[in-house]
């Protein structure tokens, strides 16, 4: 991110409480600040990488979860908070037809201004409906897989996906779906995947949780220039990282493959045979503190052993997934596995 001179521009509560009263509705919250007649008089753009326009542009991230209650106000309350001390997040994306590019123009000053909404906050109610969610008590030693309630209930069709859509017709980034159903509250957050990745999008929730629980926590600076141009330079400027480049390093070419339009195709089509053919559901693995730092400190300790230095522990829990899933299939049989990851995918063989 690459910060501009300033320019001016004037112009939970979460708990186990049931949320099963009142009518079915479908509101829209502007959170704004009401309380200051102070109003924001610059502001300042954060440039999007062109990793930012190509690669993601289109495309969001929802966060879901799945509570038995949550007030509604605290909520909205505790991410307002929030926004207000991290401007990013009040943010707007516009588009520069000189440059052809999107960038985030963030509010300075004191407070905002009170016609400037913060998130799309909208709830639903659906008293009627049973999930047929049970009561999980999960804690630090937990492990198990969990079934996921439909995308309906985390975000509406309305819900904006691409950077084209939050630039024409100037909406915040960030929006949150409420769905209070008869026996559990789903709440979605939605950001545009243009803007943040899964990492910063967990410092949104870690953020979140911290305003709601009353904790401290750190607001992320506004970075100087954009991380991933900054990298990329370096990397190609800066000094070899090994003086002697590894004999394994030759084949990477074989694991490590430019996705492209055809790579993209068959990993859609893979996609669309899995749900359609084998009728896969989604589901999400819940790893307590306890399990992972346990599978962790094996690993590493094994590393450790034969004199290398560090691994990451995203490597291990993901080396971990696959021994999990080929450990429990027949042998003798060969399965292809294809991840994307940065428009780059690896190919994965078992046998």
């Amino acid at each position: 991110m690459q910060r501009m001179k300033p320019e001016d521009k004037r112009g939970n509560g979460l708990d186990d409480r049931w949320q099963t009263s009142g009518m079915k509705r479908d509101h829209v919250c502007s959170l704004v600040h009401r309380d200051s007649p102070t109003l924001m008089t610059s502001t300042i753009v954060v440039q999007l990488s062109d990793t930012d326009h190509i690669a993601v542009s289109t495309c969001s991230i929802t966060y879901e979860y799945v509570v038995a209650g949550v007030d509604l106000k605290k909520l909205e309350e505790a991410f307002g908070r929030v926004a207000s001390r991290w401007r990013l997040l009040a943010g707007r994306v516009e588009w520069n037809a000189k440059l052809r590019r999107y960038h985030i123009r963030v509010p300075l000053g004191e407070q905002l201004q009170s016609n400037h909404p913060v998130v799309s906050f909208t709830s639903s109610e659906h008293l009627d409906l049973s999930l047929g969610v049970r009561a999980m008590h999960l804690d630090a030693s937990s492990a198990c897989i969990l079934t996921s309630p439909p995308g309906k209930y985390f975000r509406t069709p309305s819900t904006p996906n691409s950077l084209h859509t939050l630039a024409s017709q100037n909406l915040p980034i960030v929006s949150i779906h409420v769905s209070t159903l008869q026996d559990c509250v789903c709440i979605g957050l939605t950001l545009p995947h243009g803007v943040f990745d899964g990492v910063g999008m967990g410092m949104v929730i870690q953020a979140l949780d911290a305003e709601l629980n009353g904790k401290d926590w750190e607001v992320p600076a506004i970075q100087e220039a954009n991380l991933l141009v900054s990298a990329q330079k370096g990397l190609e400027e800066g000094p070899s990282l090994v003086d002697n480049r590894p004999d394994w390093t030759e084949r990477l070419s074989e694991d490590f493959t430019s996705m492209g339009i055809l790579g993209l195709g068959r990993f859609v089509l893979s996609l669309a045979y899995e749900t359609y053919w084998h009728k896969a559901k989604r589901r999400g693995v819940f790893l307590g503190e306890n399990v992972i730092r346990k599978i962790v400190d094996e690993v590493k300790q094994q590393v450790s052993s034969k004199g290398t230095d560090w691994v990451s522990t995203g490597d291990i829990l993901v080396a971990w997934l696959f021994k999990v899933h080929l450990a429990s299939v027949r042998p003798l049989i060969i399965y292809l596995l294809t991840i994307p990851t940065g428009g780059l995918s690896r190919r994965i063989c078992q046998q």
